[in-house]
């Protein structure tokens, strides 16, 4: 196995499981800072929100490693990587910017 599958892999495992925790509702693991201004009725759907964001990006560090695995082209798992990446962060803004008021409010 190559280094880099089994860092993505471990880490990709790690995002997950806090996703799942927020997108069952449990939004601790959310700074505090990131929720200041979510009103209480609005946690649930941003911890939702939040999680979606968190998930698409596990799902493309887990694409990530296992196209690692498959090929020796090391640009093909980094280009997954960084698409999700760029996809997951535009989610997280604009759920932030939506129920925050943005990133820094």
């Amino acid at each position: 196995m190559k280094l880099y599958a089994i860092i993505v892999g471990t880490v990709a495992l790690i995002i997950g499981i806090y996703a799942n925790a927020i997108n069952r509702g449990n939004t601790k693991y959310i700074m505090q800072y990131h929720q200041n201004n979510v009103g209480e009725a609005d946690r649930k759907a941003y911890g939702r929100e939040i999680a979606r964001g968190l998930f698409v990006l596990c799902a493309t560090m887990a694409l990530s490693a296992m196209a690692d695995l498959l090929t020796d082209v090391p640009l093909v798992p980094l280009s997954i990587l960084a698409a999700g990446y760029i996809i997951s962060m535009i989610m997280l803004v604009r759920t932030q910017k939506k129920y925050n008021g943005g990133m820094f409010s």
